[in-house]
């Protein structure tokens, strides 16, 4: 998603999701994978419908993947937070 996204190839930088179809593109992903983005924030839906786009904190991910460990340890404290220079800053 993050290379299809820096490439500008919207349609392949976003899931779609039907039941427990997910699609990435032409590739087919399980439903296992959009809930592990869902849950480290790494995708958002689009209001409405059944795509999800990756979004900062994804691309984040992808440059430094261990992020994803720190990012699920942070949402686990509650505290509210952002990513600067892909990493994590409270707010």
């Amino acid at each position: 998603m993050a290379i299809a996204h820096a490439e500008k190839r919207w349609n392949d930088a976003e899931l779609a999701a039907e039941g427990l179809q997910v699609w990435c593109g032409p590739a087919r992903t399980c439903h296992a994978t959009l809930k592990q983005l869902l849950s480290v924030l790494a995708v958002s839906r689009k209001a409405g419908e059944i795509y999800y786009a990756i979004n900062g904190t994804g691309l984040a991910i992808s440059r430094r993947p261990d992020l994803a460990e720190e990012i699920a340890s942070q949402i686990k404290t509650g505290r509210p937070f952002t990513i600067v220079g892909d990493r994590i800053s409270e707010i």
